[in-house]
């Protein structure tokens, strides 16, 4: 218990952010040694015994800068002691300010990030085709992630996933607009990650609240879940009932039908 926050739901503002339960789940107390320590140590292993090749880190934002400082360096030595010359990792930040963004780069030891500003400029201009501006004002910050190791063009670079509406959606279902997305994605710097369903023109429209609510609501759907097994149960004990029924009468029916004549059933 003393290794968690306790702090009750986040509301995603102030300390708040870092120590609230996200969306229920609970917050690890990571700003303490032994959890470090065994976080690590969880991790390496992945890489040790199950030769795990890179790590996409959710929610990373939530967490103290401090932890990451700390994480990152050893979980990149153990790859590297493992013969994974290169083993990425990248956090997903949800935030659309490159200044925010690149913390994660060049303080916090991450290789690199979702790149959402990317997603931002480059669905505007997809979209609505008058984004130019944003597109320059994203490149022009790029230098915001240069250090001796990284660079934006580390950055993984997307248009869609699982906390937003497909692409697809997004451009209002214009193939054209879709395609020139597509483009820029594929082309312009930064690892880019599809997201399965795009090659078949997936559409989706979703809200982040509807996307929540199976973390929230889990403990109800169970519950359903187990109501409709009991139903279940009990319509087939119902069928095996009347299926037992049918059998009976049946074999009532053939035997009087039968009565006083030699009957032959194949196979006996």
């Amino acid at each position: 218990i003393t290794n968690y926050h306790n702090r009750g739901d986040s509301t995603f503002e102030g300390e708040s952010s870092t120590f609230g339960d996200f969306f229920g789940l609970d917050d690890v107390f990571t700003e303490k040694l032994e959890v470090v320590a065994g976080w690590t140590k969880v991790w390496q292993d992945w890489i040790t015994k199950f030769d795990i090749d890179g790590y996409r880190i959710d929610t990373a934002k939530h967490v103290n800068p401090e932890f990451w400082q700390a994480f990152l360096p050893a979980v990149l030595k153990t790859a590297k002691a493992a013969g994974k010359s290169y083993f990425p990792i990248y956090g997903e930040v949800y935030d659309t300010d490159p200044n925010n963004l690149s913390k994660f780069v060049t303080d916090y030891k991450f290789p690199g990030v979702l790149d959402f500003a990317f997603q931002a400029a480059a669905s505007k201009y997809a979209t609505f085709g008058n984004g130019e501006q944003d597109l320059l004002d994203l490149f022009n910050q790029d230098d915001l992630y240069t250090t001796a190791t990284t660079s934006a063009y580390g950055l993984t670079t997307f248009l869609d996933n699982h906390d937003m509406s497909r692409f697809y959606s997004i451009v209002n279902e214009d193939f054209t607009k879709f395609k020139s997305g597509m483009a820029m994605l594929l082309t312009m710097r930064g690892v880019p990650q599809m997201y399965y369903g795009d090659e078949t023109l997936k559409n989706l429209i979703r809200h982040s609240r509807d996307l929540r609510n199976y973390m929230t609501k889990y403990k109800e759907v169970m519950e359903l879940l187990e109501d409709q097994e009991q139903i279940i149960e009990e319509d087939i004990d119902d069928e095996d009932e009347i299926t037992e029924t049918a059998e009976n009468n049946e074999e009532k029916e053939k035997l009087a039908s039968t009565a006083g004549k030699t009957v032959f059933y194949p196979g006996t």
